[in-house]
């Protein structure tokens, strides 16, 4: 087993460890109380502005981030000088979209309270951008001990924040939505100096280089602005035009089941963030991307079809832990919304290989022909199925992204062998299928749950979806993983 597959899957196992601990508890109780209390038509409208901050949100980074992911796992070092200059871009691409978010508002028609609301939450965007942007030095210098505090401290802020809201508010009186987007700021902005002050002591070991030219940054870094733009209009569009063609309501229940496929968007994310770093090293370095590609698509796999399998089969039964109103509505939607997050994150393994490697123009023709048959195919269905019919249009756009970056990423690297492809499929031949079987039996709901985690252990074990062999490796080194820097 190679040390950078080592290296790759204890700290995976420590991130998503710690990630699965605070993040999920935030996003089904903290936030789900919340959404509860707000109602559907209040959080329908928040969550209608948010995603139009989301949309917009690579105005204030322009691809920098990614491409000093990459630039830093190649250089091996943190550039003081560089730092500062692609600091003082950011803070004025921060005021650019904050102007572009108003205008937004103004032209889309938004009372004034709402733009207000879009321009704090704007802000916040600002400020989550600027700490995955420090975060990109983490990652590249390989001090994954220090990402992992900074992956949660914000989580846990709002925990503290919000959760003492929910106990100290009455019921019967209204949750103000200003402070729960307050409390985003307040835990975005401290996270934020926490970041800072570690890249700062990572970066006084760094040698001293002059600083690229702004307009070689941002050339460097306008491949990576396209390709997030495009995948974020194609991405968060379908809320927005919900909101805009049947209302607010139907946006908050689409809301309802998005927060789900959103928990598993952003544990899939942390296998970006290793990924991607290592992806470029090896690479830079001529070597195969093959065995890690094999076992991060694998392990990936079998975590989105195990929260696949259980949304699809037991809707109601998970919302109704969550939430105590409209759960019929959005039992509908939760199905294609887990299956729409499950294919987005296999591209978490597809496009960051691709990212790796700067196929740019390959990613940006790609997002770009997404976000046409997403825009289609929710003018088509919406109107005649609201929700749902976003819900199912998200599915089919994400499922026709990953096959295509699946074409791509074998033409330039042949990552796809027999085996993978076949374990794979048989793998989901053997869940889905047995995941039928278990529903026909109408077992207690906690135990269908339970005994379709066992079918995803023993056919992930079957197939090496999960590789026992490589977990057995590494799990001594996991207690003593460190910062590499």
């Amino acid at each position: 087993m190679g040390a950078l597959r080592k290296t790759f899957l204890s700290n995976l196992l420590l991130l998503i460890g710690i990630n699965l601990l605070i993040k999920p508890f935030y996003l089904l109780v903290v936030e789900a109380g919340v959404q509860e209390r707000l109602g559907p038509d209040a959080y329908g409208m928040y969550f209608a502005l948010l995603n139009i901050s989301y949309i917009l949100n690579i105005l204030p980074d322009l691809g920098i981030t990614n491409w000093n992911n990459r630039h830093v796992a190649t250089e091996g070092a943190v550039h003081a000088s560089q730092l500062q200059k692609l600091m003082r871009i950011r803070i004025l691409l921060g005021l650019i979209y904050l102007l572009a978010c108003t205008l937004i508002g103004l032209l889309m028609d938004y009372e004034n309270h709402e733009i207000a609301w879009l321009i704090i939450l704007a802000f916040n965007q600002v400020l989550s951008t600027a700490v995955l942007f420090l975060r990109s030095y983490l990652a590249g210098m390989h001090a994954f001990a220090s990402d992992r505090f900074i992956s949660i401290l914000d989580r846990l802020l709002l925990i503290g924040m919000l959760g003492s809201a929910l106990v100290l508010i009455p019921r019967d009186e209204v949750f103000p939505i200003s402070y729960f987007i307050y409390s985003q700021t307040i835990a975005y902005g401290i996270t934020l100096l926490v970041c800072l002050l570690m890249v700062f002591r990572i970066r006084a070991k760094g040698t001293r280089q002059a600083p690229l030219s702004t307009e070689t940054v941002l050339a460097s870094s306008l491949p990576f602005a396209l390709l997030i733009l495009f995948s974020m209009f194609s991405g968060r569009i379908d809320a927005i035009m919900l909101e805009r063609m049947k209302g607010s309501f139907d946006a908050g229940i689409y809301a309802m089941a998005f927060r789900l496929g959103d928990m598993l968007t952003m544990i899939s994310y942390l296998f970006a963030v290793l990924l991607l770093p290592m992806f470029s090293r090896q690479l830079a370095h001529s070597e195969e991307p093959r065995h890690l590609f094999a076992i991060s698509f694998r392990l990936l796999l079998a975590g989105c079809t195990w929260v696949a399998l259980i949304s699809c089969f037991q809707p109601d039964a998970i919302l109704n832990t969550l939430y105590n109103e409209h759960i019929s509505e959005a039992s509908n939607v939760l199905p294609w919304t887990i299956a729409s997050a499950a294919m987005f994150s296999l591209q978490y393994t597809t496009g960051t290989l691709l990212t790796a490697g700067h196929k740019m123009k390959t990613l940006i023709v790609i997002a770009c022909l997404s976000l046409v048959v997403n825009v289609y195919v929710n003018v088509q269905l919406i109107p005649t199925k609201g929700s749902v019919g976003a819900a199912q249009a998200a599915f089919l756009t994400q499922t026709f992204v990953f096959l295509i970056q699946s074409i791509f990423i074998h033409r330039f690297y042949r990552v796809w062998t027999k085996q993978l492809i076949s374990h794979s499929m048989l793998f989901l031949f053997i869940g889905f299928a047995g995941s039928y079987f278990l529903s026909t039996l109408n077992a207690p709901v906690y135990q269908a749950i339970l005994y379709t985690t066992f079918l995803v252990i023993i056919a992930g074990v079957f197939t090496k979806m999960l590789p026992l062999g490589d977990f057995k490796k590494v799990l001594p080194i996991a207690n003593t993983s460190s910062e590499e820097s």
